[in-house]
C-alpha cells in the first residue's frame, strides 16, 4: 500500500513537472506571425579601438559610451 502511494506521488511530480516544462518552453518563443519593425535613425562609426563593442549606452543627450570587454577599455 505504501509503495502505491509513493508510485503515485512520484508519477505526479513527474507529471506536474512535464506540463511546467513544456508550458515554460512555449513562453519563450514568439507567435509563429510575430514581425519585428524598426528602423534605423542614426548610424555612428567608432574608433578602431572598439571593434568588437560589448555593450553600449547613453550616458547623457550627446554622449554615448561602450565597452570593450576583452581589453578592459571604456
Amino acid at each position: 500500500m505504501v509503495n502505491k502511494i509513493a508510485i503515485l506521488i512520484i508519477m505526479a511530480v513527474l507529471g506536474l513537472t512535464a506540463i511546467f516544462m513544456v508550458t515554460v518552453d512555449n513562453r519563450k518563443q514568439p507567435p509563429a506571425n510575430f514581425v519585428a519593425e524598426y528602423e534605423i535613425l542614426e548610424k555612428w562609426q567608432l574608433p578602431d579601438i572598439l571593434e568588437e563593442v560589448s555593450g553600449i549606452a547613453w550616458l547623457d543627450d550627446s554622449k554615448l559610451v561602450c565597452v570593450q570587454d576583452e581589453d578592459g577599455i571604456i
